[in-house]
């Protein structure tokens, strides 16, 4: 259990940095989301001078007051950050505070070095003990779990697959940028943005499937195994990362609204049912190799791109647009979501065919 007892002297003052810093955000987000908006209650007074016609002069005179709460109301949630950077000029003793860390910093720096830079402890071999990663949990899986404990390390050891599952992850918050942007896109883009958000880790990592493997494609193809258990293990993580995707994604954009919730899992879901074989499927097409050593190219490799894999996009990103823009036209922005979701649900009934079709391909 790490505690402030055991944290070494060096460490402690860049540890009380970062509580101070999780805190600091954490007040400003509990501001930020609790306290309730002005320009709301402004627009609310707004609305009841155009909707009514009012003659007497103490009415008027009463709005005008409500109206000028709203703007007093949000002049004093400013005062919170003035009182703050005022603060020093006020009480100039409050001064010795930066100074204080500013020595602090000073100090830890001259006995880091002093103490700490010793030319022996460059030239001295590290020596660590080799340990082997078993995942035994995926043992349930039969004969997949040994290309899934394959992936699992690869992504454990490997940094660019570390780094391109991460990011894979990361586009957990892609949705955001359509939802910022809703006035200028329309919702037919949050569709887009969410497809992302629940997807990033299959396109990122699983659409360079079997590139991961070229460094010993070879020797695979040597041994007794079924390329169905190969492209199932695939399949299976591809899995794994849409739903901890859409997991996250689920209460982020469930803040907004039910919409976006639904839309999330319906997108997740229709990830699931049809985009995971077609993300295979383009990486049949894939003939460019992958350096496991390297960060360069984490996003992707434009060698991987190529007019078929190009083709494959268009079931992939632009049939659910398509599919969500025409029957939200005719019904409603909530049917539209459904409509994709019932996609991706009909689409884990033809599993088997597909994989038979890759295979083909492959």
């Amino acid at each position: 259990m790490i505690t402030f007892l055991n944290i070494k002297r060096d460490n402690l003052f860049l540890t009380i940095i970062i509580i101070g810093l999780v805190l600091t955000f954490i007040a400003f987000g509990l501001l930020y989301f609790t306290v309730p908006d002005p320009q709301i209650f402004n627009k609310k007074v707004e609305g009841i001078f155009i909707e009514n016609d009012f003659t007497k002069q103490t009415e008027i005179k009463l709005l005008e007051v409500l109206a000028q709460s709203g703007s007093l109301f949000e002049n004093s949630v400013a005062l919170y950050s003035k009182i703050i950077f005022t603060s020093f000029y006020n009480q100039p003793i409050l001064v010795l505070i930066p100074i204080g860390l500013l020595a602090y910093t000073y100090y830890s720096v001259i006995r880091y070095f002093r103490f700490g830079l010793y030319i022996d402890t460059g030239l001295q071999v590290k020596v660590a003990e080799a340990r082997q990663d078993d995942f035994k949990f995926l043992n349930r899986f039969g004969d997949m779990a040994k290309f899934l404990r394959n992936d699992f390390r690869l992504i454990k050891r490997s940094k660019r697959a570390r780094n391109t599952a991460l990011m894979g992850i990361g586009f957990v918050l892609y949705g955001l940028i359509f939802l910022w942007a809703q006035d200028i896109y329309g919702d037919t883009m949050l569709i887009f943005g969410y497809l992302f958000s629940t997807g990033g880790f299959m396109f990122t990592f699983c659409g360079l499937v079997p590139s991961w493997d070229s460094q010993h494609y070879s020797f695979m193809m040597c041994q007794n195994i079924k390329y169905i258990d190969y492209l199932k293990s695939k399949w299976y993580l591809g899995c794994l990362g849409i739903g901890i995707a859409t997991l996250l994604a689920s209460p982020i954009y469930a803040y907004f609204g039910l919409f976006h919730f639904v839309a999330i899992i319906c997108c997740g879901i229709y990830n699931l049912g049809l985009n995971s074989y077609l993300t295979l499927w383009a990486g049949a097409f894939t003939k460019s190799k992958v350096d496991l050593d390297s960060m360069k190219n984490a996003m992707g490799d434009s060698k991987a791109f190529n007019s078929k894999t190009l083709l494959l996009t268009i079931p992939q990103m632009v049939v659910p647009v398509v599919v969500y823009l025409v029957v939200s036209k005719f019904f409603t922005p909530m049917i539209g979501c459904f409509a994709i979701g019932i996609l991706g649900a009909v689409g884990v009934f033809f599993r088997k065919p597909v994989f038979k079709l890759i295979i083909q391909t492959y």
